[in-house]
This record gives C-alpha cells, structure tokens and sequence, in this order.
C-alpha cells in the first residue's frame, strides 16, 4: 500500500518553514512509547558491552545495518515526519545512510564547527536546487549549556558555502533545545554546527537522513542489508531501504505527493 502524504495545515506550515529557513521544530513528535523504544536502542548501543558503541562511547555512532534495531526501523516511515520529508524531496524520497545514534558527552568541546554538508560539490552553484534532508530526534532533554546543534536560519540559500572561520558561540546559531520526543528537519545545506557541551549531561540524539532515490548513499552505505530489505513488509520501507530501481516514472513510487520542492 502506498503512503499518501498527510496534506493539513501543520505539515504545510513545517514545509514552508524548511523552504523559508531551511529547519523546522515539530515538539514532541515521537510519541512516549515509541520514544522509549528508541531510547532503549540507544542504551543498548552506547552502554551494553555487546553493543556497537560499547561502554563510555562519546560521539556520532553510526548503526548499520538498519535492522540492527526494531526501533529504528519503525521510525523511517513515521507519518509525520515522512510527510515533511516527502514533500521536500518527492515521491522517489530514499534513506541516504544508516542510522546514527549521537551521544555528545559532558564537559566535551565542539567537535565540528560551522559548515553545510555539500561544500565538497564544487561544481554545484549555490543555491543547491537538491539537497539531502535530516531528521534529528532528542532523546533526552536538551539545554543551551549541553552542546546542542545549532542552525543558522535561511542560510540553505546562500550564494557560497559556509566560511570555516565562524566562532561556534556566534549570535545567529539557533541551538536545537527542547524535551526528548522533540524533532528538527533540516535541509542539510544550512550552515549548522554543534556547541560546547559545559553541563554534566551528556546529548543524545538519533539522526535519519533522506535523499532522492538517484543520490548516492553517503559513504556507500546501505540502510539494511539487501536480504532483509528485500524481506520488509510493505513497499514503502523497502523504498526508503534502496529496494527498486532509482529511475522508475512516478507512478511506480510507494510515496504519493504532488509538488514536491525543496523550495
């Protein structure tokens, strides 16, 4: 069964809010019992000597393959948050990598500093007409003093890539704070970086990314692993999973959406 996007006044608001200044808040998005799912992955990652991270891993901890967690797999097709995405990217929206799960810890310096993801493409002008779209979920509660990612709002349409020499505490950073459950879409053109963590809390933060279907994933990686891909119920996470040609004509897609656009 195909998923059709949800058309209401909240979704076009939090489009349009991408479209104007490149990031969008949606509070509270993952509800409690899935969040707690999450949360449990995450444990189960950073703390648990079996996992991938291991015990007192600080840092971004990518987790592939997808299937590796329940609870990361029921995420890629959340209703709310794939009809934001859906209606930025289109019907051939993909998943662009594994899952990452993103523990800053306590007392940690900025591990990055003011940057958009593509300056790399040299050969793109600026604006980027196509961009890849990032889902950030806070898994704990988040304060200004705890290193968050920050956003500079409209900077997905600049005319150049992001100067390197920005000051991490400079002024027009909007810091991602908020209650564990809260959500931020980003077009991963705008100039983003993260604080300093000065608090005794750590951060924590599970991270989908999304794509055109013709895109490369990043670092080759595959989502899920083709067999179990292959295996998913429903046409919809075999297509967010790579699953299918990336050419195919719109009406083969499992994501119905008219007028799609980044802009």
């Amino acid at each position: 069964m195909a998923f059709h996007v949800q058309q209401n006044e909240d979704i076009r608001g939090h489009v349009e809010r991408v479209r104007r200044e490149g990031y969008t808040i949606l509070p509270q998005a993952i509800e409690a019992s899935h969040l707690a799912d999450i949360q449990a992955a995450f444990g189960h990652a950073f703390d648990s000597p079996d996992g991938p991270g291991g015990p007192g891993f600080g840092g971004q901890l990518s987790a592939p393959p997808l299937e590796t967690y329940a609870a990361a797999m029921a995420t890629i097709d959340h209703p709310t948050i794939l009809s934001v995405v859906a209606s930025l990217i289109g019907r051939d929206t993909t998943l662009c990598q594994a899952p990452s799960f993103f523990r800053k810890l306590p007392g940690t310096e900025s591990h990055i500093g003011w940057h958009n993801d593509f300056r790399w493409m040299v050969d793109v002008p600026y604006p980027r007409q196509n961009a890849w779209v990032q889902v950030n979920v806070l898994l704990n509660n988040v304060a200004d003093d705890q290193g968050p990612m920050k956003v500079m709002p409209g900077k997905h349409l600049s005319d150049g890539p992001c100067p390197t020499d920005l000051p991490v505490e400079d002024e027009r950073g909007v810091p991602f704070t908020g209650r564990a459950g809260d959500v931020m879409i980003n077009n991963m053109e705008i100039w983003h970086c993260n604080g300093h963590n000065r608090s005794e809390k750590p951060r924590e933060m599970f991270v989908l990314g999304y794509k055109h279907a013709w895109m490369r994933t990043w670092n080759d990686e595959r989502p899920a692993s083709a067999e179990v891909a292959e295996a998913l119920e429903g046409p919809v996470k075999r297509q967010l999973c790579g699953i299918g040609a990336w050419n195919r004509t719109n009406e083969d897609w499992a994501i119905e959406v008219e007028g799609a656009s980044l802009w």
